[in-house]
């Protein structure tokens, strides 16, 4: 509990820190254009890829380096997204596997959500959580045989779950110029082309269990003494720099951002065998990158989205490489908000938030 504990206290600073300065939210009308009396309503239909993979760390006493990549079976999506105010949230759904699919690489269950809120023009919040149920490991013929014999599915781990939770803070240094939320959530106009740059800073849980050890038994003589973990907590806080920008032509646009920088990562290893734990504090690089292109007019648009967040957990014992990838594809339309939405929420702003942080709430 202690890290989503973290995670809402440093929700409450970086608010009450915005409130402190607060910024006012204005932009230059040459470079951006607002719509803040609308609601913005985008269905999408998405893509997903997640893989972990395990290699020998420096304090394996084993006597090779075989990995093994495990990845669920996930499929594509849809949902819904909105913007209004200050806020952006997105809903979605898993489309259902077929019989082929779950027969080679099992089943998984998945489930997802996001958050995104901007405390001030230039400072960002962005809250995600995953959870994941059923891993296959790619690499289990690999063991043994060059290639997966057509008749047999790989090696399907139903027990391996995975959680994952994390906290992201962007501040931007010329918000007024280049607008994140014109590529990534639609709810403004990017008119003229312009470079962005950024601080991303984050706190994260990654917690990966198991019934028996997460190691396969075909390598653990590669893992010695830590073929026998079935449980990895690791919590941290990171920061990176980043840069990004937009191009624009007419009203078609293509952006990226990428931040690259490091995590501070705490590890804490259950052994099935002996119930003992190991610990451990590690410094890791970790990348950052999302990009979007499509058209943006004033009333409607239609565009696609990626990002990539990649950390790599570079214990003594274990190196784990998680992947978290997501494509997108959305057409919406921007809708005048009606007057009982505006009145509603004003009520709940004056009536549930403490009168200095109002003004970061339009």
């Amino acid at each position: 509990m202690r890290y989503p504990v973290l995670a809402f206290l440093l929700i409450a600073f970086v608010i009450d820190a915005a409130a402190q300065f607060n910024i006012p939210r204005v932009v230059d009308s040459a470079y951006i254009k607002r719509f803040p009396d609308v609601i913005t309503v985008s269905p999408y239909v998405s893509s997903s890829a997640e893989s972990i993979q395990l290699s020998p760390g420096a304090s394996s006493q084993g006597l090779g380096t075989r990995q093994a990549n495990y990845r669920p079976n996930l499929k594509g999506g849809y949902g819904i997204g909105f913007s209004y105010r200050i806020f952006d949230l997105a809903l979605g759904w898993s489309q259902s596997l077929d019989s082929i699919s779950q027969a080679v690489y099992g089943e998984t269950n998945h489930s997802s959500f996001g958050l995104r809120m901007w405390a001030t023009r230039k400072t960002m919040l962005e809250f995600s959580y995953k959870w994941t149920a059923g891993y296959s490991n790619l690499s289990g013929f690999g063991y043994e045989d060059t290639v997966r014999p057509a008749d047999k599915p790989f090696p399907h781990r139903p027990d391996i779950r995975v959680r994952y939770i994390k906290l992201r803070g962007l501040y931007q240094f010329n918000p007024d110029k280049f607008s994140y939320r014109s590529a990534f959530a639609f709810s403004e106009r990017q008119l003229k082309s312009k470079l962005g740059y950024f601080l991303s800073a984050d706190v994260f849980f990654h917690r990966m269990k198991a019934d028996s050890s997460i190691v396969p038994g075909a390598i653990w003589v590669d893992y010695q003494p830590y073929n026998m973990v079935h449980q990895m907590r690791i919590g941290g806080f990171g920061i990176a720099p980043g840069i990004g920008g937009t191009w624009t032509g007419g009203k078609w646009f293509l952006s990226g951002v990428l931040c690259l920088g490091a995590d501070i990562q705490h590890f804490n290893y259950k052994l099935e065998n002996t119930g003992s734990h190991l610990k451990e504090l590690r410094l890791s690089p970790k990348v950052d990158f999302r990009y979007a292109w499509g058209y943006n007019s004033d009333r409607w648009f239609f565009g696609f989205q990626g990002w990539s967040d990649i950390n790599v957990f570079n214990s003594k014992g274990l190196i784990i490489t998680s992947l978290f990838n997501r494509t997108l594809f959305s057409l919406g339309f921007r809708f005048n908000t009606p007057r009982v939405v505006d009145r509603v929420y004003t009520f709940g702003v004056n009536k549930f938030i403490p009168k200095k942080y109002r003004p970061m709430m339009y």
